[in-house]
């Protein structure tokens, strides 16, 4: 067990190193705010220009874009901190929310669409909200190297649950290069990778996999070569408080 948490702390690490480039330019746009409003304010109050709720105005964004940066800088933290496993009564949808806000910047600059549609009426779930949001970091970085050489980039997210079952559902679905029988069968061994030489560890799946198996649920995955790829991630809805649904 310690192993595999070791090697799941690791792992996220890794990923967080190729989401470098899209933290940097996603922590500078709240900076450049900054700046820009503290900029205008001064000139105003040296200028004896403006009014006093312009002022007030400039100071208020600038009060927002720390709030900005600090929630990025937090949720580096809580990705790169080692955590023994917390299970807690979780709204799912807002863990997938999370993630892909996380991953937004970087989406944009690769050209990726994205589109997410949530089930309103989602039951909570139980599980660990790290390491839950790893496994989506995963199939959504996952979705956006899939769609590199793509001419139409669309990522779709949705949402559901069946009331029959109890179980709830989360798909992530891409426009990319989908992949054949053959490594559809594969996909979840530790360090099989479809990826581009050097790009993966081939460990992201096999441990998303566990940490879903983890959670009393199971991660699917379906796709074509050329039509793209689907993975679902499927859970028990929380019933009563302390009890995992069945």
């Amino acid at each position: 067990r310690r192993l595999e948490e070791q090697l799941e702390h690791s792992t996220r690490l890794a990923e967080l190193g190729e989401m470098a480039a899209a933290i940097s330019h996603e922590l500078n746009q709240p900076l450049t705010g900054i700046r820009n409003y503290a900029r205008n304010a001064f000139y105003m109050l040296d200028q004896g220009v403006g009014s006093e709720e312009e002022v007030k105005g400039n100071l208020r964004l600038i009060a927002d874009q720390v709030d900005r940066a600090a929630r990025i800088i937090n949720e580096m933290r809580e990705l790169t901190r080692r955590s023994e496993r917390h299970f807690t009564r979780l709204d799912f949808n807002g863990v997938v929310r999370e993630s892909v806000e996380f991953l937004l910047p970087q989406m944009k600059l690769s050209g990726v669409e994205v589109e997410l549609s949530l089930a309103p009426d989602l039951p909570d779930t139980w599980g660990d909200r790290i390491r839950l949001a790893q496994v989506f970091l995963n199939l959504l970085n996952n979705a956006r190297q899939a769609m590199e050489d793509a001419r139409n980039r669309r990522l779709t997210i949705s949402s559901s649950w069946d009331p029959c079952t109890g179980l709830v559902r989360v798909e992530v679905r891409d426009t990319g290069k989908g992949f054949s029988e053959e490594d559809g069968r594969k996909l979840f061994v530790p360090f099989f990778t479809t990826k581009k030489s050097g790009l993966g560890t081939g460990l992201g799946l096999s441990i998303s996999k566990n940490i879903v198996k983890d959670h009393g649920g199971t991660i699917e995955a379906a796709g074509s070569p050329g039509k793209g790829a689907t993975f679902a991630v499927v859970l028990p809805g929380a019933r009563e408080e302390g009890e995992q649904g069945q």
